[in-house]
């Protein structure tokens, strides 16, 4: 398998950065939507911590994405979707990684405001984005949630077409991200 990306497939850096970022997008979700019901306390703070640090992989693994997209071509989409179908396909992949990118920003900023550490595993610890203003930190959590309700709505779409293209297209789309891709 190829490491960069080409005008028709994608490399092993973009296969493993999408994946992992999945992964970890996904785990994120469930661990947000379940602490959220949590009650104050060491379990929740502990959950907290674990989302925090993941967070900021994520937010990692999108710089990373944009540095390589920099210096790599965008494969061509696949498919014989129609000029809106593509138009959308590329403004939610652009959603995507807007979100992947604002959103850790938003969870780093509201915790600075709340006068939270942003610490990354226990290994180390981000500086505050903003001073603490508890005002600031309310309106950056209630921006944080949007964001993230809106994330699951883009990737849900994402998901349904990746499956659209893969059983009723039968095109590549989906193995090529797979890294199977003829």
């Amino acid at each position: 398998m190829q490491v960069k990306d080409s005008p028709s497939r994608f490399g092993v850096v973009s296969i493993v950065n999408h994946w992992v970022t999945a992964v970890l997008v996904l785990g994120m979700i469930g661990v947000g939507l379940y602490m959220s019901d949590l009650p104050r306390g060491p379990d929740k703070a502990q959950l907290i911590g674990m989302h925090k640090s993941i967070g900021i992989i994520v937010l990692g693994l999108a710089l990373l994405r944009l540095l390589w997209r920099l210096g790599n071509p965008l494969p061509a989409l696949l498919g014989t979707d129609s000029a809106w179908q593509r138009r959308a396909a590329r403004i939610a992949h652009l959603a995507l990684f807007a979100l992947l990118l604002v959103l850790p920003l938003t969870g780093w900023i509201m915790s600075s405001a709340g006068n939270h550490p942003v610490s990354v595993f226990g290994l180390f610890t981000l500086p505050p984005l903003v001073d603490q203003n508890k005002a600031l930190g309310e309106a950056f959590e209630e921006i944080h949630i949007v964001l993230a309700w809106s994330l699951m709505a883009v990737l849900a779409l994402h998901f349904v077409a990746a499956l659209k293209h893969h059983f009723m297209d039968g095109d590549d789309t989906l193995r090529r991200m797979l890294g199977r891709a003829e």
